[in-house]
């Protein structure tokens, strides 16, 4: 070839440059701890399952599963349990907000 080009006149594709990290942009250990720090929720929830025994009475059939109050909690507790499809006929979830009466019983002596 005239032009003394050694590809056969291909074009060579240069190596891509790394990518270099902006000044005030986040490095790996911001955002690993980023990554470990969990997410609160305003309120404390309960997970519970309903087991269709037409037997027992509708509290007697509901068993807690577990309580959760941060975003990553509620996540792994949804990814790790049966589809609610798949339970038996009558079976189901809910989550309710754990509420926490306090009884206080004052003895009045006269």
């Amino acid at each position: 070839m005239a032009s003394g080009d050694e590809s056969g006149g291909k074009e060579k594709k240069k190596d891509p440059k790394p990518e270099t990290v902006a000044e005030g942009s986040k490095n790996e250990a911001d955002i690993s701890k980023e990554l470990a720090v969990k997410h609160p929720l305003q309120n404390k929830w309960a997970w519970w399952f309903y087991k269709n025994d037409k037997s027992k009475s509708w509290e007697a059939n509901l068993r807690l599963i577990t309580t959760f109050d941060t975003v990553e909690d509620f996540w792994a507790i949804y990814n790790h349990i049966k589809n609610a499809g798949k339970l038996g006929s009558g079976c189901d979830y809910s989550v309710f907000k754990v509420v926490l009466c306090t009884i206080i019983v004052v003895s009045l002596e006269y």
